[in-house]
């Protein structure tokens, strides 16, 4: 179920031995286009896990898993389609376009991913200077909204009251009250993108070396089969490893993504062998 839902989360706590926390978005560019959402999910929902959980959480950054899903079958597909049209057995071809794809892969994957967590960290100081700047030209209105905030919560008008003026003698915690509360947002600096990017560019650059290292020691054509049978193998461990972690089927997981893998080696073999004929 969804890791927000506290409801249905909350009665196994009691019996898990260990809290697998899948950060959904970490990392990623889309945590720019909804920082709200990022900030409930990656941030709050965990802190509550925290305070409710006395066992292991162990946190799992997609960024890795992606990467090295990418790095696979973008490089199997393309060294796959080089080997199948370059003729002879030599793989000096294949290695040159094979590393050169791994390398601007690598480049592409960790740009965007640093590009989009900056994004997302420099939105979350904006909205943190707005509501600064708005706390100091209408303290009223916002010592109102902090009131309300509190009423929702299910206080009365006298405990809310007395609540917010008691924060608001405060200006930093009147101000990490009402970016948390009201924005849903934290005032932690909690992303890393330099981290993030990193952790992108590495899990491509060593899930693409995969199929690509047959054909350092092997002719062309018999490192065709080895280079697909490794990363298909990778593949299905990813899917395994990520239907265990989710709790679903680790088979059918781990078979999904060897499906996906061999129909795009499949093609890029059909690719390979049938343009160089169809344009000679």
């Amino acid at each position: 179920g969804d890791v927000r839902d506290q409801g249905r989360i909350r009665p196994h706590l009691d019996w898990a031995e260990v809290v697998v926390w899948l950060a959904a978005i970490v990392g990623d560019g889309a945590c720019a286009f909804n920082p709200k959402m990022a900030m409930v999910i990656n941030r709050n929902t965990v802190a509550w896990l925290s305070e409710n959980f006395d066992g292991r959480i162990i946190f799992m950054s997609t960024c890795s898993v992606f990467g090295a899903q990418d790095g696979l079958l973008s490089t199997v597909a393309l060294v796959t389609a080089v080997a199948a049209a370059v003729t002879g057995d030599s793989t000096t071809f294949v290695l040159v376009a094979g590393l050169a794809a791994a390398l601007a892969g690598m480049i592409s994957m960790a740009t965007g991913t640093f590009l989009g967590a900056r994004a997302q960290l420099d939105l979350q100081r904006s909205e943190i200077e707005k509501e600064a700047k708005e706390m100091e030209e209408h303290p009223a209105e916002e010592l109102a909204e902090l009131v309300s905030l509190y009423q929702r919560e299910g206080m009365s008008l006298r405990e809310a009251r007395d609540l917010a003026e008691h924060i608001a003698a405060d200006k930093d915690l009147w101000l990490r009250t009402l970016v948390e509360k009201e924005l849903g947002i934290s005032m932690d600096i909690t992303s890393n993108p330099l981290k993030d990017a990193l952790t992108m560019g590495f899990a491509f650059i060593v899930a693409a070396m995969v199929p690509i290292l047959p054909y350092f020691f092997l002719d062309k054509t018999p490192a065709i089969p080895v280079s697909i049978g490794l990363a298909l193998t990778g593949l299905f461990a990813l899917g395994y490893g990520k239907g265990r972690l989710v709790q679903k089927s680790p088979l059918l997981q781990g078979l999904e993504i060897l499906i996906i893998g061999s129909v795009a080696a499949g093609i890029a073999f059909l690719i390979g062998e049938g343009v160089p004929r169809l344009v000679s």
